[in-house]
């Protein structure tokens, strides 16, 4: 069989994750034909597209040219003026040098105070959706759901690495991380599943198959079973449901 093309290999990972099994000859061969189909659809459209991409590219530099062009002019305007109260800023410098140091003061002592309360926001957000209750319930369900996919070694983790999704940005800091698990299988395959909670206490599923490196990699995992049970638990209800 031929080497398999990155996409290719996503599918197939893709695959494994919510099926939990390799994906077989013929299936593969029927998700690639159709991917292939689909690929020659979309470059059928590309010539149009790039044409009104370029024209699209040439207008927002003319516009960008014009719109630098003003900005140059009302410099110069404002440089001139600026001169000409230049005698006048030199004469009140001792006053102003001591008006600033009593600004920067106080700004400083209002950034410590914002800090102090951004971080005790954090505090106050993590308590407000996630508990040791909700802990408990998402610990007895990853024990279940292991056992019921064959994999009844998941362990809870520490997220440690930071942790930055396939497209390259970093988890945002308004995605708390409240919880880990990872399955191990073979010397370096594992299933590791990250659990985050928004502002507005919305949960994520995030999947990495990391074995090693300085950081997780992720994307929201497609298994549905996984989502749901997650968004349960955050809203408060338990697991095992009685």
């Amino acid at each position: 069989m031929k080497k398999l093309s990155p996409k290719e290999l996503e599918w197939v990972r893709l695959f494994e994750e919510i099926n939990h099994r390799p994906p077989t000859t013929k299936e593969m061969r029927v998700a690639f034909a159709k991917r292939r189909k689909a690929l020659r659809k979309k470059r059928g459209g590309l010539s149009n597209l790039s044409k009104i991409l370029i024209t699209a590219v040439i207008f927002f530099l003319m516009v960008a040219l014009t719109v630098l062009i003003f900005q140059l002019r009302e410099s110069k305007k404002e440089l001139a003026q600026s001169r000409k109260v230049v005698e006048t800023k030199k004469k009140q410098a001792s006053s102003s040098t001591t008006s600033s140091s009593s600004s920067s003061s106080i700004s400083k002592k209002d950034w410590e105070k914002s800090s102090g309360s951004s971080e005790v926001y954090n505090q106050e957000r993590k308590s407000k959706y996630w508990n040791s209750n909700k802990a408990t319930s998402l610990a007895n369900y990853m024990a279940a759901w292991g056992e019921k996919m064959s994999q009844p070694d998941y362990k809870e983790i520490s997220i440690d690495l930071p942790v930055y999704w396939k497209g390259g940005s970093e988890l945002s800091r308004d995605e708390i991380i409240v919880a880990g698990y990872e399955y191990w299988y073979g010397d370096d395959n594992v299933h590791r599943y990250i659990f985050v909670i928004n502002s507005s206490g919305q949960g994520k599923v995030l999947y990495s198959h990391d074995s090693s490196g300085s950081k997780y990699t992720v994307t929201e995992t497609d298994n549905r079973a996984l989502k749901e049970e997650f968004d349960k638990i955050v809203s408060g209800e338990p697991y095992p449901n009685y």
